[in-house]
This record gives structure tokens, C-alpha cells and sequence, in this order.
């Protein structure tokens, strides 16, 4: 089982694991503080290097410091119980501020409530279509029809949206009878979810300004905010009751003249870690003559050009005219919806674009050659 902090429930992973019982219980937060009044500016770096400064903080081997400078507070875990004593008993200074230390206990835990018609799908066959698998889960559910699939960010993944409850045992077991494009599906529960995700957002707008927004009713439609979790490109907006991301995500919202995207936010199906831009990709094996043919057509350059564009590509033109090669730079951002699931096939996309532009571009070289241009 993974644990969300700010969703304060369990969530199932793709691999299902043993629940281990220390975790559940906690026994690690003998272990933990609170650092809170960093002064801006502090870095990470520089909180673990004071508390594993044992003749400065009293403390000892950092196993894992989770900072957010938006709030200024740091929750540290130790490798040894004895540092927790030691260190609570000094008075801390960094970067010539005094900050504040004591011991962490973090919010109980919960079991999650689960979507009664809902299901996250993985090992799904690349083969596999939509219609494919909405009549596959049909069947095995005595014709509950599936109304919704929303792909997840990595390969395989869906979650599912049935029309009606669903016997969520009975379902699992004939996926695991029956195969699809020989890949047996995993079926998983989904959590009952209390965050929704927003992109969209103005450079303007500020942490506060979001979290003062969404909880205000008269703004929002809703209430009751536990945190706002701001990441690349977009931000993790949690809620006190589940509820509360419906109505939040069936209204507009606009914020310092920007139109916000809200949505439900499922941790199955996304990747919050930041974005990673695909290196450029250098195309070695073009036909130098077909690319002296493109060089010298300004006109052939934008239509490859319009081309990759379509999979977030764009040409670097070589200076040579004689050449074998050339590169292209990948044109996502983290403000593109599935830029994650984006990224993974961009190479393979591009590749494939500019194999097709060429052997059209074969056909317009030959034409050019019978007519002596």
C-alpha cells in the first residue's frame, strides 16, 4: 500500500503489497520533527547539513527531510531514535534565524472508501482498443456497461467507470480466467478521492491565492481545503470531504484573469513527479541528398516543419547544405495535457513523422528530376 499525506488514506499500487504493520502503526515517528520559521531562501541542502551536524544540532544521520518553502516548515526523520532527544533539546539557528523544532507526529491514518463503480485497469495489451476492452469488461460483469475509460499516464493503465456498482470480486477473478490480446488484466480498487488537479493557472497567481479561492464558498462553490500542493505547471488542491471535488469541478473558476482546468484528481492514473523534457534527437540516417533537396526548399522546410509540430517537434536546420543529418527538439511543456505519456512516445513519433515526410519527399525529388527543375 502507498500512502498519501495530503488525501490522509491508503491507496492501493499497481504490485498490491502486504500491508506492513510498522508503517500503519507509526513506529517511525519516534524518529521525526517539525522544523517550522525557515527563513526564505533556506535550502534543503542546508537543513540536512545542519541536523546531521551532530556538535551544532545534536542530531545525526538524516533518513529523509521533506521541506516546503511555501509554508517554511520541514518534517526531518533520523536514523537513530537517540537524535530526537538531543535535538530538542538545543536551540537552532540557520542562515542567522532562529527556527523552531519539535517532535512530528503525523495525522492518523485510514482506510480508504472505494468507488463501488469504479476500477483501475493495468496490463492492458498495446493491442488492445477502447471497444475491445469496454465489451471484454461488459461481458465479465454480466453487461454492466462501462461508461467512461480514462487512460492513465503510464503504459497500460485505465481507470474504469461503470454505469452501475459492480461486484468488484466477481470481476477480478474472470479477469484473471480469461485473457485479453493474451495479457491477463489487474484489477484494482479506486480510492474515494478528495483532490482535484488545476492546470491552467496564471504566473500571478500565488499559493495562497488558490488556497483563499477554493476556500471560499462564495468564489468556489466549496470549502474546506486541507492543503494546496503546487507542482510543475499545475497544483494538487485537497479537500476535507470527497464531496467537495465534485461541486468544485462541475463550476467554472477564473482566477487573475486566467480560466482555470479543474478535474477530479485520481493518484492511479497520474505522475506528479516534475516533467522531463525528451533530449533533442539527432536524425543521422537521413539521405544527404534528400536533405540538400530539403535544405535548399524553403517550402518543403515548413511542411516538415507543420509536420512535426503535430508531434511536438521542431527541425534545427543545418548550416551545411551538404549534411547527413540534423536535429529535432521536443516542443512540450508541463502545461500540455499527458505531456508525461507524451514524452515517453515522442522519439518514436518523430521518427516515424519524418520517415513518412521522406518517402513522400522521394516521389516530389523524382518528379523534379523528369522535369529538369
Amino acid at each position: 500500500m502507498a500512502y498519501s499525506e495530503y488525501s490522509r488514506i491508503y491507496l492501493p499500487n499497481t504490485k498490491q503489497e502486504d500491508d506492513d504493520s510498522d508503517k500503519k502503526t507509526g513506529n517511525s515517528d519516534a524518529t521525526m520533527i517539525k522544523v517550522t520559521n525557515i527563513p526564505d531562501g533556506t535550502s534543503k541542502d542546508a537543513l540536512i547539513f545542519l541536523f546531521e551536524n551532530r556538535s551544532r544540532s545534536g542530531g545525526g544521520s538524516v533518513e529523509d527531510l521533506e521541506y516546503d518553502p511555501d509554508t517554511k516548515q520541514a518534517v526531518i526523520t533520523f536514523e537513530e531514535r537517540e537524535a530526537i532527544e538531543k535535538v530538542l533539546n538545543k536551540q537552532h539557528k540557520i542562515d542567522g534565524k532562529t527556527i523552531e523544532v519539535c517532535r512530528y507526529i503525523p495525522p492518523p491514518l485510514k482506510l480508504a472508501h472505494m468507488y463501488s463503480n469504479k476500477v483501475f485497469v493495468t496490463n492492458i495489451s498495446k493491442k488492445t482498443a477502447q471497444d475491445d476492452l469496454n465489451n471484454f469488461l461488459a461481458v465479465r460483469t454480466n453487461m454492466i456497461i462501462p461508461v467512461s475509460i480514462e487512460y492513465g499516464e503510464l503504459e497500460g493503465t485505465a481507470l474504469i467507470t461503470f454505469e452501475e456498482d459492480i461486484d468488484f470480486e466477481k470481476l477480478q477473478l474472470a479477469c484473471k480466467k480469461k485473457t485479453l490480446h493474451k495479457s491477463h488484466l489487474e484489477i484494482f480498487r479506486v480510492p474515494i478521492t478528495n483532490c482535484a488537479i488545476v492546470r491552467n493557472i496564471s504566473e500571478r497567481t500565488s499559493r495562497d491565492t488558490l488556497e483563499f479561492y477554493f476556500d471560499n464558498e462564495y468564489r468556489s462553490g466549496v470549502s474546506g481545503v486541507l492543503d494546496v500542493k503546487m507542482l510543475d505547471g499545475f497544483c494538487l488542491v485537497y479537500f476535507e470531504e470527497p464531496e467537495a471535488v465534485d461541486v468544485v469541478c462541475r463550476r467554472p473558476h477564473r482566477i487573475d484573469e486566467q480560466d482555470l482546468d479543474v478535474e477530479i484528481y485520481y493518484e492511479c492514473l497520474r505522475q506528479v513527479e516534475p516533467f522531463k523534457l525528451p533530449s533533442p534527437l539527432v536524425i543521422s540516417d537521413s539521405d544527404p541528398k534528400k536533405l540538400h533537396f530539403l535544405i535548399k526548399s524553403q517550402s518543403k522546410q515548413q511542411a516538415l516543419e507543420t509536420q512535426l509540430n503535430a508531434v511536438y517537434g521542431k527541425p534545427i536546420w543545418p548550416k551545411e547544405t551538404i549534411t547527413s543529418s540534423f536535429t529535432v527538439k521536443c516542443t512540450l511543456t508541463p502545461e500540455t495535457k499527458d505531456c508525461r505519456k507524451l514524452a515517453r512516445t515522442w522519439e518514436t513519433n518523430v521518427k516515424e513523422s519524418i520517415t513518412i515526410f521522406f518517402n513522400q519527399l522521394n516521389a516530389v525529388m523524382f518528379a523534379c528530376r523528369i522535369l529538369g527543375i
